[in-house]
């Protein structure tokens, strides 16, 4: 649709269902200035109708991914799997995983608030 206050092209529906694709001017600006390079082009690409599956490109600046990797880095631990009811070792499982705290930073908030508007999901719901 074209925005009333502004009148810029914003939204634009995908294949009928009913789903928001955002363009780079909205999802850059998370309602503030850009946060991304000149050159990056975030866009969202609709993989899969059912079920329902997007591949968010360009979502992370560079300066994100490096910040984040900064704050996992030191407490990444071996993934677990669940046996006899207790959490376990197994050479089967050979990822290592974290978690980082809701709003933990100003740029955590700023990647979790555009998840927000990417995936019209409320932080709250968000993992």
């Amino acid at each position: 649709y074209v925005s009333r206050t502004t009148g810029h092209t914003r939204d634009k529906l995908l294949g009928g269902l009913g789903i928001t694709s955002l363009f780079s001017n909205d999802v850059a600006s998370d309602k503030g200035p850009s946060q991304f390079q000149p050159e990056v082009h975030p866009w969202v690409e609709q993989i899969a109708e059912s079920p329902r599956i997007f591949l968010y490109h360009n979502f992370l600046s560079e300066e994100e991914r490096v910040h984040l990797i900064k704050l996992a880095a030191p407490i990444m631990r071996r993934s677990k799997i669940l046996q006899n009811d207790a959490p376990a070792d197994s050479n089967a499982r050979t990822s290592y995983g974290t978690f980082l705290r809701r709003m933990q930073d100003p740029i955590v908030e700023r990647i979790q608030r555009r998840i927000e508007l990417w995936t019209h999901y409320p932080i709250e719901h968000q993992e």
